[in-house]
């Protein structure tokens, strides 16, 4: 590789005059880019003009880079260059990095030997890896010897400008005594460290945090090596926050808060606190968790809450605290420092509540006085209105005040009076008595105008001046007027309608009992017809017993029940109190337990489940459908005498929906594979079926896939 002239000055400078063995050697193209004098003489290498001095190095070495090469030590490596001899009469190799990726420094040292200066190796290897700081080296005249790059693009300087000049011209802008104490702390051999305040070529001022390293060469002082960082902005920052505490500090001891700093763990860090609030304990709380302090319980768990939401969302919370029975108030606002701490601020008040309840309590009060203020009231602000009690947006036709506010005060005027109410307007605003007039207001509803007396009056809106308008609606009078004479004749006419009422109540009465006698008549009818029935299906069970033949006698059991589910309307007339309906869930259940009852079943093996919506079917629908579904079930049963290898159920369900009664009958038995039972019916009961659903105005649906459902609908 290729050393620029500012590396080759500076070794040149420093490396050539050291005390010790240096060689710098390139790892990557394993040769030898410089050396110094004392290393060839600790090496002990004849110097002919013939003799390749780097190859000869290169074999002295050979076997310490293979070593070194191997350890795979980056850093620092140390050895005796011959295994064989004593450690106390051998040649010390030590192998340093340095700031160039493929470039080792190698410094060799007689063990015999004594040096004072054992750490300008080190300090110059140190020099080699500081590219980014500042490097200056002098003699001891002060007499700039070398700058680095760093130096030059910092200071805005040239190479020609600054080398040979003296370092205090540039460096020094310290006092007297801090210049005598840094020479004197270099000068006796000490490396002084410590900031340095001075200035660019354009006089811009910069801070230095520098290290001023004296170097020996043969025990005595002859230069000195001044490694420095650029701290400007820093230092710029340091002072505007130190300032920015300053300020701090000042607005924290003026503002009449408590004011904590509090952790993400609840560790109060920092604390200051009112004398007036008395909420904490007199001794330091710093470091002491929230919950530790003289704070209510619930305050604590407010706060730590609202730690939690504010270090999490970045957010400020804010919550407010009574305290000993309402007694003290308090506003609790925590602001977030960063994502482990936030500030939070307690601030009394008291007083503030208090003010603001007395005036919300007066505010409504008379918000209360106003709106039920017997006459309409108007507020209106540069003729915009604001306001309006309930009686004026009554007048008005508003439905709320939202609907109001959109007009302005003179909209609501006939046009060839809007400059006579704008004259009372001003005079009520200067202060200025005005008279009720008789004014047309238009209604808002309506759009039609209506007579009121108003009057502007000057009124004091939280310090504003504005007016107000009362207005008098001139009909309650009339009204007023209008009830009286009407209660007079009311009076007059009471004595004659107490008298009508006591012929209409005897009348009412009579009526009364006149309904009962034959509400009680037609029950009596009802149950006499039940009887009959009762008598007709006796007389019909008797003849059946004198039947022999099975067929006949079916048809008279048949008979029976339908002449029973007739009856049964009957009973449901005359034991229930309505005489034009049935209730239809209680019917079914007395049809269908009459029907197990009929055909002797109590097995178990026939089951039939209801679900009936509950509701009532007029008597001239209930014979009908009682019919129907006496007929559809006996079916069902017939059938199960026939399959009567498995337990038979029978599903009966009805509702009630928009006036249309929905009822639908199924079972478990095997298919109806007459398809045409219900259209072309060969039994007498399905050919009543038929006529029973046309009395009706209905329909029938039969389904006969997994099992049979009947599925009847007609309205009421």
């Amino acid at each position: 590789m290729k050393w620029n002239s500012d590396l080759e000055f500076f070794i040149n400078s420093a490396i050539d005059n050291l005390s010790e063995g240096i060689v710098i050697y390139n790892k990557l193209e394993k040769d030898i880019l410089f050396n110094n004098a004392k290393a060839i003489d600790i090496l002990k290498i004849k110097t002919e003009k013939s003799a390749n001095i780097n190859n000869i190095i290169k074999s002295k070495l050979s076997g310490i880079l293979e070593e070194y090469e191997k350890s795979f030590q980056d850093l620092f490596f140390e050895c005796y260059l011959d295994k064989k001899k004593p450690k106390n009469n051998n040649i010390k190799v030590t192998i340093f990095s340095s700031i160039f990726k493929d470039i080792l420094i190698i410094k060799l040292t007689n063990v015999n030997e004594d040096f004072d200066n054992e750490n300008s190796l080190e300090s110059i290897s140190f020099l080699l890896k500081q590219n980014h700081k500042i490097v200056i080296i002098i003699n001891d005249k002060s007499v700039i010897e070398f700058v680095n790059h760093t130096f030059l693009d910092t200071f805005d300087f040239t190479k020609e400008e600054i080398l040979g000049s003296n370092i205090l011209t540039y460096i020094s802008r310290h006092s007297e005594f801090q210049n005598i104490r840094i020479w004197k702390t270099i000068t006796e051999g000490l490396v002084w460290k410590g900031e340095i305040k001075t200035a660019k070529k354009n006089n811009e001022e910069i801070y230095l945090f520098a290290s001023i390293i004296p170097i020996k060469i043969d025990k005595v002082i002859e230069k000195f090596v001044i490694i420095a960082d650029d701290i400007t902005k820093q230092k710029q920052a340091d002072l505007k926050l130190i300032e920015a505490e300053k300020k701090r500090n000042i607005i924290l001891n003026v503002l009449p808060d408590t004011i904590l700093v509090i952790n993400n763990n609840g560790y109060i860090t920092e604390y200051k606190s009112e004398i007036h609030q008395k909420i904490f304990i007199k001794e330091n709380i710093i470091g002491k968790k929230i919950s530790e302090v003289d704070l209510p319980i619930d305050f604590c768990k407010k706060i730590l809450n609202a730690l939690k939401f504010t270090i999490k969302s970045q957010k400020i919370k804010q919550f407010n605290y009574e305290y000993k029975n309402k007694e003290k108030h308090y506003e609790c606002r925590l602001i977030a420092l960063n994502d482990k701490e936030v500030v939070c601020i307690i601030r009394d008040i008291t007083k503030r509540v208090i003010a603001e309840n007395i005036l919300k309590n007066r505010e409504k009060s008379y918000k209360s006085m106003v709106d039920n203020f017997p006459s309409g009231l108007l507020i209106h602000k540069k003729n915009r209105l604001f306001y309006a009690n309930k009686i004026a947006l009554k007048y008005l036709g508003c439905k709320n005040l939202n609907q109001l506010r959109k007009y302005n005060i003179f909209d609501l005027i006939p046009e060839e009076l809007r400059e006579k109410s704008k004259n009372r307007n001003k005079k009520a605003l200067e202060g200025k008595n005005v008279s009720f007039m008789e004014f047309p207001i238009r209604n808002i509803s309506d759009n039609k105008y209506y007579l009121f007396e108003t009057k502007p009056v000057l009124f004091d809106y939280y310090g504003e001046k504005v007016c107000q308008i009362v207005m008098r609606d001139l009909s309650v009078q009339k009204r007023l007027i209008t009830q009286t004479l009407r209660a007079e004749m009311a009076e007059k006419l009471n004595v004659e309608l107490q008298k009508e009422m006591q012929i209409r109540n005897n009348i009412e009465l009579s009526l009364k009992n006149s309904l009962k006698e034959k509400e009680e008549l037609i029950k009596e009818i009802h149950h006499r017809v039940k009887n009959n029935m009762q008598v007709m299906t006796s007389i019909l069970n008797l003849q059946a017993n004198f039947i022999e033949d099975e067929s006949v006698k079916q048809i008279f059991e048949e008979s029976q029940n339908r002449i029973k589910s007739m009856a049964l309307v009957h009973e449901n007339i005359y034991s229930n109190k309505s005489l034009t309906k049935i209730d239809f869930e209680r019917y079914i259940v007395s049809l269908t337990d009459n029907l197990l009852r009929s055909y002797e079943i109590n097995d178990g093996n026939i089951e039939i489940k209801l679900k009936i919506n509950n509701f009532y079917l007029p008597v001239t629908l209930a014979v009908p459908c009682g019919l129907i579904i006496n007929e559809i079930i006996s079916l069902s049963i017939k059938r199960f005498f026939v399959e009567i290898s498995k337990k038979f159920i029978i599903f009966v369900e009805a509702i009630l929906i928009n006036n249309e009664v929905q009822i639908f009958i199924s079972d478990n038995g095997q298919p109806i594979n007459d398809k045409k039972i219900l259209t072309n019916p060969k039994t007498l009961g399905f050919q009543l079926v038929n006529a029973l659903i046309d009395q009706l105005n209905g329909s029938i649906q039969l389904e006969s896939k997994k099992q049979n459902k009947f599925s009847i609908f007609f309205n009421i």
